[in-house]
């Protein structure tokens, strides 16, 4: 539980609670909130979430199951009040909802939206083993897949989406729903980001991670081998190398294979990924020395040539016309026109990013197979987590953050509609005066900017131009000011910018490269060369561009003579009589348009396609019911203590959280006269309700307002004080902090109420027993008299029988049902006694396996300044106890052993990336930090682990920042075979090795390579363990195991025992007596580093 789950709510927890309503106060009270780590605080349906910029420990199961009780008003303001009011709808069958995350880039909205899909995971999840738990899993392993694709270090954003994504959570129609799939619709995915950025951003991580590989087989295949990311021209930076650069690959390509992608498939995509770095590194020279002449390559760039054309699947020739020339068509002849040098360099630009967004794309869609409900199945109902770009303005503005910014407008506009705009209406259905608050509108600057004659419309008219250029893109915006949109537009042409005045504020934008980016055309003559490729994956990807089936890869390639370079050339004044690229593949005919003489891929402008896929989104949003999380950066340094007032309140300004925050003030509560009544009747005096005429709304007016008067003035020595309410025809409208006051004053009065009843009914039920107890009495009395009398009957019936009567002693029948049931008690504390190691049976001091003679220490072995030895020492002599608690997150779990006798922290353990990384303070748990003892990393698909020290590999590159660079050690290994003990689903079977401290010898193979073996083939012999093997219960049906010292009490097929070849107790681990929490008790050869590792493996949910 969160150490904030079980105080009550304090007005600071909501917005409404504020006296005033001004932008100052508001930020003030976030600030306040920030120091003491409490990110969030709540407004009607609207959270606002400060970024931490650390992890908190806001967000466990426990919690988040707390957060789905209905009326729990002693909860803190949290994202999971959102996730937890959606979800409530969808079980009382109401419409689809929707959860809003909004927020400038850095706010926090990618790791929000993983908290909420966590969450509802943990609510909602679907039966281990089922079809929706694996969907889940999925789920999870494609959030790896598009951060890595999809996202890029950008200023002051290490991990900044440059795509907006709407994730539909779909559930089934049980009555608790679960979920049971999910799809993802990405939005403007930022391809010109391949080829071009900011000196201090960097290119999707994918990349770096690439580079950055430790697998040389991996950097051989792609060319990459002794290469770093400032090699190549796409991915030279000034910003500062990522652990993730090192470490993530790994676990991307686990991700891809969990998704179902094959993994001739997968090397085929980091092929292609890998064709792009090398054809980045083509330069291009005129032939003559003028600019405005063909073009050549460069000296020097063969060889990247050669790679590129290899790993793209084309022969250098096809790859080299590709680059060099375009198709021309005049009068239906079709002639070779030589580029020009910077006409060379974008038509390499274009492919590298049409290639990236085609790979991106097909990825989403096995993404979308592997986790969505099939055709077969239908989602009943629907939560979409909406993450869709953050209001950008940096030193340049380019397309991409016109259009960013366009959608931002655009969502702004909805939730004004949603907030102000709904309670315009409902007042003016109420008839309650409403000039008294105002807001912004943001209708015009829309206009201005999707109008038909405004910024996306000129655009468009531009690139309808055959030689349209971006300097007459701006004359036709500086023109359009003179007559429409001077307040929002201002443009120069002889500068090529324009400035728009947006919502928030207003952004320069560079206009160039907007024609080139709008029209988002590629060559058909280069589609139809991709779509022929060798690559797979490339050939897979244009069989979709050109109109080709899903089989199309499997097709004829028809490419003529001209792909042929020397061809090409030689054609340049020589009539062709057909399009360029002759023939026909098969499928259906490619969906082309001639510009300028030149036959292009058919495709809407990106400006017109974007604008659409908003317009849907939009109406979609519409149709469900929305939940609202505005996202704030306190500060541009990613400081978990620096508060930036001035920068937050910008971003307060920019969402209107002010006007809202005034406009709920205004609002408050509203709820019909009838239910105002029901509810707060029993507070007035009771002849005011008695007056009322049920379903009479004007006598149900009449005594709202009476009651209202009576309950909520203000000051009631003044009745003409200010009210805090105002009626409407139907409804009445309670401010925030009266309605709150009215909820305190009804639970008093409730839980007196419920004082009474209890009291009354203890009363009730004493008078109950007194007379249940008489009847008892009496009874018992009867029964007695009766067995006397039948007694006495037979002595002088029986007197000759003396001598069997004698013995017998007369016993009450209800006597008997006594002994009878203490008879059953015993019976079942004796069964008791002997329960499985499952269930928590007890250990057996005098078992010699599990160590009878070995103690605990009771003291500490170690000081402060002996720790990290003492952790990493084997254990001499005794038995260390220790205690480990889980700690469950959304992305990653957390475990932290404490030496149990003092309950004292020893390490803590972090699962990133799938592998555990070990470290003995939790703030600083990264690889080659001081405080970190090492990891725990799976192989062989999770079936054998591998304990590490703090080491590097030998022949790794790291960043100068690492000083020194130990090798890496093994520490211990783990085998567990999951054909169990005698093939039934029971325990598990382990095998672990444990490598000695003090030899150096042990490498990565040789303690991998000796299970099963046994020691004569290895270097140095290592302490070999095993598994105890349970005995089989036959009466009871189950395994048993006697535990040492009764230590682990619950049941748990991950839960064992090991013991050497001489069968002595080494070390046990298992479930203790509270939830999410494990007993560890191990003694030497083990070092407490390496039993917490083996200790990790088994808690791998994977086996």
């Amino acid at each position: 539980m969160s150490r904030f789950s079980a105080e009550r709510a304090v007005p600071e927890e909501d917005l409404n609670q504020l006296d005033d309503y001004n932008k100052a106060t508001i930020a003030a009270h976030l600030h306040k909130r920030f120091k003491v780590q409490r990110p969030y605080t709540s407004l009607g349906n609207i959270v606002v979430a400060v970024n931490p910029f650390e992890w908190l420990d806001l967000y466990d199961d426990d919690l988040g199951l707390a957060y789905q009780e209905p009326g729990r008003r002693d909860l803190p303001a949290h994202i999971y009040k959102s996730t937890a009011a959606a979800y409530r709808a969808l079980l009382e069958g109401q419409e689809d909802q929707s959860i809003l995350i909004s927020g400038v880039s850095g706010a926090g909205k990618t790791e929000t939206a993983k908290l909420l899909l966590g969450h509802l995971a943990s609510v909602a999840g679907s039966e281990e083993g089922g079809v929706g738990s694996e969907r889940i899993q999925h789920m999870v392993e494609c959030t790896v897949v598009l951060e890595s694709f999809g996202n890029a270090v950008m200023m002051g954003n290490n991990n900044s989406s440059r795509y907006g994504v709407v994730t539909q959570l779909q559930f089934d129609d049980g009555d608790i729903p679960k979920m049971v799939g999910s799809l993802n619709t990405t939005y403007l995915l930022e391809k010109s980001r391949v080829v071009s950025r900011s000196s201090r951003e960097r290119n999707f991580h994918v990349f770096y991670q690439m580079v950055g590989s430790d697998d040389e087989d991996f950097k051989k295949t792609l060319h990459l081998s002794g290469k770093t990311s400032n090699d190549f021209q796409y991915l030279s930076t000034h910003a500062p190398a990522e652990d993730m650069d090192f470490t993530g690959l790994a676990e991307v390509q686990d991700a891809i294979r969990e998704l179902g992608i094959a993994i001739e498939e997968e090397k085929d995509v980091f092929k292609a990924l890998g064709g792009l770095l090398h054809l980045g590194q083509l330069e291009f020279l005129s032939d003559t020395g003028r600019t405005d002449d063909a073009s050549k390559l460069a000296g020097g760039t063969e060889k990247s040539l050669q790679t590129s054309a290899d790993l793209l699947g084309l022969s250098v020739e096809e790859l080299t016309g590709a680059l060099l020339t375009r198709p021309l068509m005049v009068a239906r002849e079709t002639f070779v026109k030589p580029n020009k040098v910077g006409e060379a360099q974008s038509a390499r630009d274009a492919l590298a990013k049409d290639v990236y967004l085609g790979i991106f794309n097909y990825l989403l869609k096995k993404i979308n197979e592997a986790t969505s409900c099939t055709e077969n199945e239908e989602a009943a109902g629907t939560i979409s987590l909406i993450d869709i770009f953050g209001f950008e303005s940096f030193r340049r503005n380019g397309f991409e953050q016109l259009l960013i910014n366009y959608a931002s407008e655009k969502l702004q506009q909805m939730f004004i509609q949603d907030v102000f705009k709904s309670v315009e209406r409902l007042c003016e259905t109420e008839g309650i005066d409403h000039a008294k608050f105002m807001y912004r509108d943001n209708t015009t600057i829309l206009e201005t900017l999707e109008g038909n004659r405004g910024v996306l419309s000129m655009l468009d008219e531009e690139c309808l131009l055959p030689h349209g250029t971006d300097s007459g893109f701006v004359a036709l915006l500086q023109a359009q000011t003179q007559v429409a949109h001077e307040q929002h537009l201002k443009a120069n042409s002889r500068l090529k910018h324009f400035t728009v005045h947006h919502y928030n504020h207003a952004v320069k934008y560079d206009a160039d490269g907007f024609v080139e980016r709008n029209r988002d055309k590629l060559h058909t003559s280069v589609a139809k060369l991709l779509g022929a490729s060798t690559n797979n994956m490339v050939r897979r990807v244009y069989a979709y561009a050109v109109g080709g089936g899903e089989g199309a890869d499997e097709g004829e390639s028809s490419q003529p003579a001209q792909n042929d370079f020397q061809a090409r050339l030689a054609m340049f004044k020589k009539k062709e009589t057909g399009p360029a690229g002759g023939g026909a593949r098969k499928g259906k005919r490619v969906s082309s348009v001639m510009e300028g003489g030149q036959e292009v891929l058919k495709r809407e402008s990106m400006g017109r396609r974007f604008k659409g896929e908003l317009r849907d989104l939009v109406e979609r949003i519409h149709s469900t019911e929305v939940q609202y999380i505005l996202c704030i950066r306190p500060n541009m340094e990613n400081d978990p203590v620096l508060f930036e007032d001035e920068y937050v309140t910008q971003q307060l300004l920019s969402a209107s959280i002010v006007e809202a925050a005034q406009v709920y003030k205004f609002v408050g509560v509203n709820v019909s006269h009838l239910e105002f009544i029901k509810r707060y009747g029993r507070l007035g005096p009771r002849e005011l309700t008695a007056s009322g005429r049920p379903g009479d709304a004007e006598s149900e007016a009449v005594v709202c307002t009476k009651l209202a008067d009576v309950l909520l003035i203000r000051d009631r020595h003044d009745p003409d004080s200010k009210t805090k309410f105002e009626v409407g025809r139907t409804k009445i409208f309670i401010r925030g902090a009266e309605h709150e006051h009215l909820e305190e004053v009804m639970a008093f009065y409730e839980r007196r109420s419920s004082r009474k009843i209890i009291r009354h009914w203890r009363v009730r039920r004493a008078r109950i027993r007194k007379a249940e107890a008489e009847a008892a009495r009496r009874e018992r009395a009867a029964a007695r008299e009766k067995a006397r009398q039948e007694s006495a009957l037979r002595v002088v019936v029986d007197d000759d029988e003396d001598d069997r009567s004698s013995d017998a002693a007369p016993v009450s029948p209800i006597r008997a049902e006594m002994d009878k049931d203490d008879e059953e008690e015993d019976e079942e504390e004796e069964e008791e006694e002997e329960l499985p190691y499952w269930q928590g049976g007890q250990a057996s001091p005098s078992d010699a396996r599990v160590g009878a003679n070995l103690s605990a220490p009771r003291t500490e072995p170690f000081t402060k300044a002996t720790m990290r030895a003492f952790l990493n020492q084997p254990v001499e002599t005794g038995v260390i106890e220790c205690m480990i608690r889980r700690k469950k997150g959304v992305m990653s779990t957390i475990y932290q052993a404490y030496y149990e006798p003092s309950m004292k922290l020893l390490m803590t353990a972090k699962k990133d990336k799938g592998r555990y990384i070990i470290a003995m303070n939790p703030e600083y748990m990264k690889k080659g930090e001081p405080s970190t003892l090492g990891k725990v990393k799976a192989v062989a698909q999770r079936r054998q682990y591998i304990v590490y020290d703090n080491g590097f590999k030998a022949n790794k590159t790291l960043p100068e920042k690492y000083t020194i660079k130990p090798e890496r050690k093994e520490i211990a290994a783990v085998s567990i075979d999951l054909t169990r003990h005698d093939d039934f689903q029971g325990p598990r079977k382990l095998e672990v090795l444990v490598a000695d401290s003090d030899d150096d010898l042990v490498d990565h193979a040789s303690l991998l390579n000796s299970f099963g073996n046994d020691n004569t083939n290895i270097i140095t012999p290592v302490p070999r363990m095993h598994s105890i093997k349970p005995e089989w219960d036959e009466d009871a049906g189950y395994f048993v195991l006697e535990f040492y010292k009764d230590r682990i009490k619950k049941q748990s097929v991950k839960n064992f025992m090991l013991h050497n070849s001489r069968g002595q107790f080494i070390m046990q681990f298992g479930r203790a007596k509270e939830d999410n929490v494990f007993a560890l008790d191990f003694t030497g050869p083990f070092s407490p580093l390496a039993a917490f590792g083996v200790a990790l493996s088994g808690c791998d949910s994977s086996v």
